[in-house]
Order: structure tokens, then sequence, then C-alpha cells
């Protein structure tokens, strides 16, 4: 059973004079762990940004298997944190959810160990390290329980502890029978994945 199906994928940014995606077609199968591959301007962060609907393709389509909900952490952890607080962070998604108080609250706990960071969860976002604004958006994306996790170079500015850590937690995740979509050029990544899609 497939938890993305694309088909012919084409896609233009509106001052560009070439293709951003030309002619894409895959399937990611449910519980797979997939990297995208490619070099820089290959199309890979706008692919993960069409398959969450952040993009409109110009043509062909993206099926998202039923009742799956996806999740997905961008390389500049800064730019999904929306709030102050990082406790008020991680339990933003859950209340988009309509869940009640109490869902938030274990969710919200429970994704903050999760990631390592209960101890700051009434830290300022704005005073945590780089390594650590990656956990809590990755916290504040997970709170939701995503089965369909995109991470687009998820680890790619972080040292090693907090890489190390972030792929340990990405592998828990997957275990857990989640889809996981990574991409990046890390070959330690590249080693847990089962299937890799090269886009040139």
């Amino acid at each position: 059973m497939s938890d993305i199906v694309v088909q012919n994928l084409k896609f233009k940014y509106a001052q560009a004079k070439t293709l951003a995606v030309d002619d894409i077609s895959f399937e990611i199968k449910e519980g797979s762990h997939t990297a995208i591959v490619g070099l820089n301007g290959s199309g890979k962060s706008t692919l993960a940004r069409l398959i969450c609907g952040l993009e409109t393709p110009l043509s062909g389509k993206i099926e998202i298997a039923d009742n799956k909900l996806l999740g997905i952490v961008f390389q500049s952890p800064k730019n999904q944190i929306v709030s102050g607080v990082v406790s008020r962070d991680t339990a933003f998604g859950p209340q988009n959810l309509k869940l009640p108080e109490s869902e938030i609250e274990l969710r919200t706990i429970e994704s903050l160990t999760k990631v390592e960071m209960l101890h700051k969860a009434e830290s300022s976002t704005n005073a945590l390290s780089l390594g650590q604004t990656q956990k809590i958006a990755l916290s504040g994306v997970i709170a939701m329980e995503p089965q369909i996790l995109i991470l687009d170079e998820a680890t790619s500015m972080l040292d090693p502890l907090s890489k190390n850590e972030i792929i340990e937690f990405v592998n828990y995740w997957h275990s857990k029978g989640n889809t996981i979509i990574e991409i990046t050029h890390d070959v330690d990544i590249l080693n847990n994945c089962t299937n890799v899609i090269a886009m040139e």
C-alpha cells in the first residue's frame, strides 16, 4: 500500500524561466524510509513543499493516503517556530487539531521528552541553540503524531551530537511504523534508508 503517489508532477516558480520540478512520478510505500537526493537546485525542497500542499503544481497530481497526517521539518527550524515559549510552541499543533486540553498537555510533555527537551519547556525559544531549535521544531511536528514525516535537510546545520540525536529519534519514529522521507546529502542518513529517489 502506498502513502504517497506522485504522477507526472510539474512546477515552476512565477518568475522562473525553467521548471523547478519536471515530470516526476514515484510512489512512497507505507512504513518506508525514503531519501530524496540531488544537487542543489534540483528541486528537492520544492518537491517536499508540493507534497505538503505548500505549493500548487502546474500539472500532474499528488495523492496522499486517506486519514494520513503529514508533517514536515524544514532545514531552517527558526522558520517554523511560532511561539516565544518552548512548551507553547510544541502545543501549537495539537491545539490546531482541536484536541482536548488534557491531550494537548500530554502530547506536549511526551514530545519534548522524546527529543530530550522537556527541561527547556518554559524556556524562551529565542534563547535556544541551533540544535535545540531543530529539536523543538521536530517536537512541534511529532506532537501532532503524523504518520508521514518529511525532513528537509533537518540535520545539515547541526553539530555531530545533535545530528546523531535527531537520527536516532527518526529511526525510532520509523520503527513505530511511520513513513519517513528525508531530503539529504548525508551518508549517515542514507545508510538508514530503504529507498532512494535521485533528482537530476
